[in-house]
Order: C-alpha cells, then structure tokens, then sequence
C-alpha cells in the first residue's frame, strides 16, 4: 500500500457556517508521467468524501485501487492505493457496516487471466481483506455493486463457455454461506451485466447490453429473486446501436436505466434513458440530444420525488471540445438544465451522487495534456419543483456581467434586495461583503487578484451561490 500527497488543488472554498454547499473541483494527479482515474465518490454523514479511482503504479506499471479521502470543501486529507499483486481496476464501491466495498477486475500482469475482485477498506483507509472470484484463463470482471436488504449485490460479465461470448454476472453476497450466491445469465451472444439495484419487493433488477445483431446492441434488464432466478427479461428495443451505463430504483418504485443511442439522424450517440417498472415493463425510453457530436449518460441520482441529476460526456459546442456532462432532469426525462466542466482535452464523469446541501458531485477523469487524472466536482444545476417549491435551499446564481466588468457593479435576479453577499476566494478566504442594494452589489477590484471567486448570498434562510471571474 503507497500513500500519496502531491494534489492539485483549484476552485474551492469553505464558509464556516455553509461548508458542505460550497462548490469545488479538485483535480488529482501525482505527475505528469502518472495516470489517475476516479470512478465513484461517497459523502459521509460528517460531510467527508472520499474518491475511489485507479492509480498507475510507478513499479509495476500496472494500475492499483486508489482511495482519496478528503472533507466537505474538497480539501484533500489522505490518498492511499492498493496493490495486490498484479494489475486491479477499481469500478464501483459502498460503505456498509463500517467498510468500503470495492469491486472491480483484476488482470494478471505478463498474462492472459483477468478475475473479479472483491476490497474491503476501513474509513481509515487500512485494507481489510481482498478476494479473487474467477476461472482460470477466462475473463471476469464486476462492474457495480449496491448494498441490498441483506448484504450486497454485485453485476458485471464472464466470458462464455465457448469463450468467444460474454454473459451477465451476478454475486449476492450475505456474509451467510446458504444465502451467498453467484449465478451466470446469457445464450451465444454477448450479454454484459452494467447496473444493479434492489426493488421494493426484493427481487434485484440488473441492467446490461445484449448484442441483438452482428454489429448492434441493445439495452436489456433482468429482474431476479432472492434467489437469483429469473422473474422477468426484457430487451429495450431500438433500430439504432446503443447501450446502457447504470440504472437507479427511484423512490415511486421504477427504474430508470441511462445509456448511449445513435440517433434517427446521426450514428453519433445521445444520452439514452429508460424508465421501466417493477415488472420489467418499459414505460418509455427518449434520446436527451445535445449536439451532433458524440454524447453519453454513465450514471444518475435521484434529487427529490420528481429531480435527478445524470452526468457522463458529451460534446461541447461552446469549447469546442468533449467535456463533462451534468444535466437536470424530471421524472419524464425532460431537461432541466445543463452544465460543462472540463479542459481542452476528453474529459468524462462515471459517478453522479447527491450533495449535502444542494448540487451535486460528480466523479471522473479529465486529460491535462497527455496526462489523464482523476477529477472530483461539487456544483449546482437548477431543478425540477415538486408541488412549485424547490426542494434544494441552495440555488444557482446568475451573475451579470461575468467577468467583472471595471465599474465592479455586478446585477442580480430580483428578490435579493437587502439579502447579504459574500465574495469568496479560491483559498476559502472572504474578500469582499455587504449588503444587496437594488438588486445590485458593488465588487471594487483594486487589490484583488485576478481569478475565478464565489459569491455567496444569503437572505432569510434563502441561499445562492455561482461563480465570478475577475480579470
């Protein structure tokens, strides 16, 4: 196990008194000869995140897990990896019972044998316990895992007895040898397990992609027993190529499963999404189009009853260039609102999870040059009402002009007149405050370096927050 400290660190404040709703992006990368990946992100109840992605080892040149612990400002506390012998990327993780369960594959280093694995870490970032599931010169590979009534579950795909096919790999752990199981699901075509959760009933729901023609695939799901047998099986239909990231059991009960379709009017992909119910019954599926480049969902959470947040990449019209993905939606998959993170280079986020506070935090890679590292954002999108009342406090600011024009008079929506504002370095420090006067505040720009800040208002428990550039 190897401890790192050298992090970048950009775009990032806290306030005492709101420091889990403060927007950050932290980017991690040990060199620029390294390559970092994060993959997923986890809030705890203290408002701590911790990072799981991959890191290339400077030994082995072979991947290890990686785990970046750091608080609610995106301050970095501790990183550490985790070599177990040949080259191990990590895909998914929880925190159960006082332990991180992390999956992923396993590849044998100057060979051909590629295994699941199964890490368990305590939250101070000691190794627990590490296990190999797989056959002897076949493939294996888990992909997510999600914690179920009773243990947990985890999908992915195992070659084929003729080892020239995948099928759907399933693993229910309970800690109980009689209620542990691991079952296989396919024919002689490719199936590749991608998503997993549990229903209301418990029976578990995995999602996946089928190969329905030589060069075509297609989202499908299956829906288990406690058992693992197969209750129902259903192929999102489509004429195009496409296929599913993730799904997410909402709270009414149904699945939404998200992915990427080429288009009537483009092999490009869009962001694909399906809403299926308990039964496997599909609802309806939509394209969510950005533009005519290249577009896919990897993951989505849920905001509130009628809110969720996708994220993945897609092609930037703005930048010219693929970035990072957040988009809002409602419960039918209409868009909401949109925002890009990202530099010149491919950048993508593979997790979405809700943050304390408001927003989001999005977890993935971004390319810095030749040099691809691991990125964590915290942020805010506008989202859908239930009932015409916002169920976030945290709102989203529009800030005109932006940058700070040289009057340092900035506009502002209506209704924030008297509220308090407060202009917030990317070192966590307040530089400038006062009170909205007319909607509008004054930010003289003497003394004050050039750069990206947030401004924060606040008024009567109502609060706001968005990014100012000043020159």
């Amino acid at each position: 196990m190897r401890t790192f400290f050298f992090l970048l660190f950009v775009q990032s404040y806290c306030l005492e008194l709101i420091c889990q709703t403060t927007p950050f992006e932290l980017i991690y990368g040990a060199d620029t000869s390294s390559n970092e990946v994060g993959v997923a992100s986890i809030q705890m109840r203290g408002g701590e995140i911790f990072m799981l992605g991959n890191i290339l080892s400077d030994t082995t040149n072979a991947y290890d897990v990686l785990l970046v612990k750091m608080d609610a400002a995106g301050q970095p506390l501790w990183a550490k990896s985790f070599d177990n012998g040949d080259s191990e990327f990590a895909n998914h993780f929880i925190f159960q019972s006082g332990k991180f369960i992390i999956v992923g594959e396993s590849n044998q280093i100057g060979g051909f044998d590629k295994n699941g694995f199964v890490l368990q870490v305590d939250e101070a970032g000691n190794e627990l316990d590490f296990s190999l599931f797989g056959s002897p010169l076949k493939g294996e590979q888990y992909q997510n895992v999600v914690a179920t009534d009773a243990g947990y579950l985890i999908t992915g795909f195992a070659t084929g007895e003729t080892n020239a096919d995948n099928d759907v790999l399933v693993r229910h752990e309970t800690g109980l040898l009689l209620n542990s199981w691991e079952r296989t699901y396919g024919s002689e075509i490719n199936e590749v397990g991608m998503g997993a959760g549990q229903l209301a009933n418990g029976n578990f729901i995995i999602s996946g992609d089928k190969q329905v023609e030589d060069e075509k695939y297609n989202p499908f799901v299956l829906v288990l027993d406690a058992n693992g047998d197969v209750l129902h099986e259903t192929v999102l239909k489509s004429e195009f190529n496409g296929g599913c990231k993730n799904l997410l059991v909402s709270e009414s009960g149904d699945t939404y499963v998200v992915g990427e379709m080429a288009t009537p009017s483009s092999v490009a992909f869009d962001v694909y999404l399906a809403k299926v119910s308990p039964a496997a019954e599909v609802l309806w599926t939509k394209w969510i189009a950005s533009s005519d480049g290249p577009d896919a969902g990897f993951d989505i959470c849920q905001v509130n009853s009628g809110s969720f947040f996708i994220t993945g990449f897609g092609y930037n019209e703005a930048s010219e260039s693929t970035d990072i993905a957040a988009i809002s939606i409602d419960e039918e998959g209409n868009e909401i609102d949109r925002s890009w993170f990202g530099g010149d280079g491919l950048d993508l986020a593979y997790d979405v999870k809700p943050a304390q506070g408001g927003g989001f935090i999005l977890t993935g890679k971004t390319y810095r040059g030749a040099d691809v590292q691991a990125i964590v954002i915290h942020d805010f999108l506008e989202i859908a009402t239930v009932g015409n009342e916002e169920k976030w406090e945290i709102e989203k600011l529009e800030i005109a002009p932006n940058p700070l024009a040289k009057s340092g008079v900035v506009c502002l929506p209506e209704g924030w007149e008297s509220g308090v504002w407060r202009l917030v370095s990317g070192g966590g420090k307040i530089v400038r405050q006062g009170v909205v006067s007319n909607c509008q505040i004054e930010i003289p720009a003497a003394n004050l370096p050039g750069g990206t800040y947030f401004l924060n208002l606040e008024k009567q428990g109502r609060q706001a927050v968005g990014k100012l550039v000043v020159p």
